[in-house]
């Protein structure tokens, strides 16, 4: 492996608080009144559910100060693979913050948001950018300092070290043309000198550069790829692969305590397509492949160098096996795991009432790379009285990813989707 140091100093972190182990008194309440697991509730917006308490509280599109319409937020922004993380240690209980994005409908602004799961409120973080930028810069980067993003559906992260709302590579371009190219610099969002002192560009650090990809798979930084955030390393790890399915991919991690990145040798990875999410126990990366007929790919993380025989003899991926009500498509869907069902929760809006548990079962020693030993079950957790639909999705357009995320607070885990610019929040009782 190669490890890629920064050249400068690891600047202080702002150290996010612990997660609480209660969750907001909403949730509380909620629950109190008749919350079940498997149920999902309208939490903001204008018309919340009813009967659980919930007051009415604003909408992304009445916090956006860019003049964009409800109907443009949603279908350039929103659904145009634009991407959230759930930053849980950021506030008392935790933020969903979704931006900037777009790509596919040419929404160049840079904007983005933020949820608090507390208050269940909006407010734009950070409005829209007119500094222009330059696709031949090597940062991927407004002339202001904010990071140029594009197709970030499954891109952004919450660094629990630094407090901070992250992206792990930049843009040459935020709007479709040939300047649409990835730069192999990252950037992070300051959340704590954001609440004290207000947004300001200066608040993104620039990542060091991901360094030594041959221009081929650089070009594999472009859609054809993804990662997670890896809590017991620090650290994000980092899977690609060019379209083609023929050239070199590469797994890189980057360690927010070292500011660094490693370069592992080479794989052949294939195109995935969607969200990916780690298991803690067993420690292995999966990795949903919407186009490798709908399998579910595996990166050990102790041995991310290892070669095994599926699906190619040169790469270190290998394909979980799995049984029960398997769903038929894995691409643009929300997959995270689930530390009180032991296993991975999975989300498609084709079937936006629908939430799925893929559990893992033993099968005996669990061994890396031996396909046969790490077993998912499929089954359907969605509660047969739930009566709460999800925005339905929109004929043309639309997808997940990381817009579907899942906080934790102590045994309780609600799942939280925004489809609709002035819709609501969508919340689901995982446990």
């Amino acid at each position: 492996m190669r490890r890629l140091v920064a050249l400068f100093l690891l600047g202080a972190c702002g150290a996010p608080a612990p997660a609480p182990s209660e969750p907001p008194p909403w949730v509380s309440q909620a629950i109190s009144k008749g919350w079940k697991p498997g149920q999902w509730l309208a939490i903001s917006g204008s018309n919340p559910t009813n009967g659980y308490g919930l007051t009415p509280t604003n909408t992304l599109a009445s916090v956006n100060t860019a003049g964009d319409s409800a109907q443009d937020l949603t279908h350039h922004f929103i659904t145009s693979w634009t991407g959230a993380a759930l930053c849980i240690g950021h506030r008392s209980y935790g933020t969903y913050m979704m931006g900037p994005g777009g790509n596919h409908n040419n929404y160049d602004k840079g904007t983005t948001y933020l949820f608090d799961l507390e208050t269940r409120e909006w407010e734009e973080v950070a409005g829209e950018d007119t500094s222009g930028f330059d696709p031949s810069s090597p940062y991927g980067e407004y002339n202001s300092g904010r990071p140029v993003t594009n197709h970030s559906a499954w891109w952004p992260f919450y660094d629990s070290y630094r407090n901070e709302f992250a992206y792990p590579r930049g843009w040459g371009s935020p709007i479709s043309g040939s300047d649409q190219y990835p730069k192999p610099y990252g950037h992070g969002l300051d959340l704590a000198s954001y609440d004290t002192k207000g947004y300001s560009d200066k608040l993104w650090r620039r990542y060091p550069k991901l360094d030594g990809l041959t221009a081929d798979e650089l070009n594999g930084l472009c859609v054809q790829c993804g990662g997670a955030w890896d809590e017991s390393r620090n650290s994000f790890w980092l899977v690609a692969a060019h379209n083609s399915l023929s050239a070199s991919g590469i797994v890189a991690r980057y360690s927010s305590v070292d500011n660094a990145w490693t370069l592992y040798e080479k794989q052949w990875c294939v195109f995935l397509g969607s969200a990916y999410a780690i298991d803690p126990i067993r420690d292995v990366l999966t990795m949903p492949g919407s186009y490798q007929n709908g399998r579910i790919y595996c990166l050990s993380l102790s041995k991310p160098n290892e070669r095994y025989q599926e699906p190619r003899s040169t790469s270190a991926l290998w394909v979980a096996q799995e049984s029960g009500a398997r769903p038929e498509n894995y691409g643009q869907i929300g997959w995270h795991w689930s530390k009180a069902r032991n296993g991975f929760i999975y989300y498609d809006w084709h079937s936006p009432a629908t939430v799925r548990l893929a559990s893992y079962v033993s099968g005996g020693t669990f061994k890396a790379g031996q396909q046969t030993d790490y077993r998912l079950e499929w089954s359907v957790i969605t509660s047969p009285d739930n009566s709460v639909v999800p925005t339905a999705k929109p004929s043309a357009g639309g997808n997940v990813y990381s817009k579907f995320q899942l906080a934790r607070w102590g045994s309780v885990e609600i799942a939280f989707f925004y489809p609709r610019a002035d819709g609501a929040m969508y919340a689901f009782r995982v446990s």
